[in-house]
């Protein structure tokens, strides 16, 4: 993720193991669900996805993903 970001947040993701489905949430700096991003299903190699941010006020968010119970990430994203 390239931060600060404005509307949008692109999120790239690289799964170079076994094909898992990954979901993600998205939390405001409160520790508030504001957001569930629609799961990847199934999938190995590189991809990315949007994340609609225009609806939220400027600030720091985390996105955390998880990937069955073999990976879990955080990620801060910035929108200005």
């Amino acid at each position: 993720i390239n931060n600060p970001v404005v509307d949008q947040a692109i999120v790239e993701i690289e799964n170079t193991t076994e094909s898992l489905d990954f979901n993600f949430v998205l939390y405001d700096i409160n520790g508030k669900i504001v957001s569930k991003v629609n799961p990847l299903n199934r999938f190995t190699g590189k991809t990315q996805f949007t994340i609609d941010l225009s609806n939220l006020a400027s600030g720091t968010y985390i996105l955390t993903s998880q990937a069955g119970s073999k990976y879990r990430g955080t990620t801060k994203i910035i929108k200005s």
